[in-house]
């Protein structure tokens, strides 16, 4: 599981993930500070390489949160998860997968994820109120499930369903009345 200090991935959550893995094992400090720095790719790896004297596998943590630490106050963090939204070419497990890796940034109760999640999705009130009601994501992620279900299967009875927002090109047009003038008299 590299972590290259590039992409979107939180270094809390990946130190997180590292330590439950080398822990299961009983690593020594040693072979966390080898396995750790071997893990690293790209950005995270050149910034270690120009450190010195990187010598326990709490320094090197130390040095990577310091470094690739993601610090987000609760309002820019509620400003990017209201701007999120699915894409039509986008699988409804990811986007959610997508935001609840957001969620893991700051201290957003289960209420407001969810909230966040439906608001996110183009659709109609009425045709996403399936996801509503829900007590935790668990139940939550199994609503979306079958509302995706719901969806698939409603896209493929309605094969010539425009995209959202065009529903104007399918509107019958008023017929051209030419010569008005001839009623005039």
């Amino acid at each position: 599981m590299p972590f290259d200090g590039d992409s979107h991935q939180s270094i809390e959550k990946w130190i997180e993930l590292f330590e439950d893995v080398v822990n299961m094992f009983n690593l020594s400090d040693l072979h966390k500070l080898v396995f750790g720095k071997r893990s690293l790719k790209g950005k995270a790896k050149l910034n270690i390489q120009s450190e010195t004297s990187v010598n326990s596998w709490e320094k090197l943590k130390d040095l990577l949160l310091s470094e690739f630490g993601y610090s987000c106050n609760s309002a820019d963090l509620h400003e990017m998860l209201s701007k999120r939204k699915l894409k039509d070419d986008a699988s409804l497990e990811k986007y959610f997968l997508k935001m609840k890796q957001l969620f893991n940034r700051g201290n957003v109760e289960d209420a407001a994820s969810m909230h966040y999640v439906i608001n996110g999705i183009p659709d109609s009130v009425f045709r996403k109120s399936i996801s509503y009601g829900c007590q935790n994501l668990s139940e939550f992620k199994g609503k979306l499930r079958v509302y995706e279900k719901m969806r698939s299967d409603y896209d493929k009875a309605k094969p010539n369903k425009p995209k959202f927002g065009n529903e104007t090109k399918d509107r019958i047009k008023a017929p051209k009345i030419e010569n008005k003038d001839k009623f005039k008299g």
